[in-house]
């Protein structure tokens, strides 16, 4: 079975406290430094892996979706129990970029009959 996060990038469990795991949560940083600088999710992840960040153990390439879940994470904030990683103006910033960038028109009403 393949091995899966259950901690976020960025952090670490060590004893039975969660903690920052300090290279991870500069990589989270500067992802959204690069996100709100105008990059594009894919162009975070190509430069992820070009810069040889590993964000899974077994996995040296990243991708957009892995980016997203970073950029999505409340978890950065110092939500519960994990530490704050990111300013809450980053984080919003962040996420209105993203809605603006949503291009996601409902299908046509005219249409949805059909579908």
């Amino acid at each position: 079975m393949a091995w899966q996060r259950t901690i976020p990038f960025g952090y670490r469990m060590e004893q039975g406290t969660l903690g920052c795991e300090s290279t991870e949560a500069e990589t989270v940083k500067q992802i959204f430094s690069m996100y709100l600088a105008g990059h594009s999710m894919k162009r975070i992840a190509e430069a992820m892996t070009e810069q040889g960040v590993a964000y899974h153990r077994d996995k040296p390439c990243w991708n957009k979706n892995m980016v997203k879940r970073i950029l999505d994470n409340r978890k950065y904030l110092g939500d519960g129990e994990y530490p704050r990683i990111i300013r809450d103006e980053d984080f919003f910033a962040a996420q209105q970029l993203k809605e603006s960038k949503n291009r996601y028109a409902p299908c046509p009403t005219n249409i949805a009959p059909i579908k």
